[in-house]
């Protein structure tokens, strides 16, 4: 995963930092962004603070190895921009109404990606297969128990056929465009 900073001591994966400066050049101002990529350790420290020492001084975070944050696909900020869909990133946390995840298949604005870089399959690495792994995580726990890793290894493959097969997919282990949009990344 490529990390860019996007200041104020905060990173973003590349294709959401470029959204968010797409974003910002269309606001004539930089966003008020309270968070954004955070490692897997800080997130098991916000976990630990909340669940464990009860401090609730900022949101429910998610379980480590799931957040969209732990990817650089998510931002946290008071800025309420009705517009931000077009550009991918959506709000999607009940409850939560400062927390955008990026989405690239809903970025109107972004270059559109050559098609063979739309798929990842076994062996595949990088931002996408975190993305497919945490949300496979977040959204079908009772199957998906993945590490949000980066790699796409034979369990991944065994959690996307699963997957697949419960969607009405052609099941083939592979993550393209249909995969994707049924995922909602």
């Amino acid at each position: 995963m490529a990390r860019v900073d996007i200041g104020g001591g905060h990173w973003l994966d590349a294709s959401a930092a470029a959204s968010l400066a797409r974003v910002e050049k269309r606001l004539g101002r930089k966003l008020d962004v309270n968070d954004a990529g955070r490692t897997r350790d800080e997130q098991a420290n916000l976990y630990y603070r909340y669940y464990t020492l009860g401090d609730r001084s900022f949101g429910r975070p998610a379980k480590p190895g799931t957040s969209p944050h732990e990817t650089g696909l998510a931002i946290d900020t008071d800025d309420r921009i009705g517009w931000i869909g077009e550009h991918g990133w959506i709000q999607n946390v009940s409850g939560e109404p400062w927390h955008f995840q990026y989405f690239a298949a809903n970025d109107r604005h972004k270059s559109p990606a050559p098609a063979q870089a739309l798929a990842v399959r076994r062996g595949s690495r990088g931002t996408l297969v975190r993305a497919v792994q945490a949300r496979l995580n977040r959204d079908y726990p009772l199957y998906s128990k993945l590490v949000v890793d980066g790699i796409f290894g034979p369990k991944t493959e065994a959690v996307v056929r699963e997957f697949q097969r419960r969607a009405g997919l052609v099941v083939d282990g592979i993550v393209g465009p249909k995969t994707l949009a049924k995922l909602g990344l």
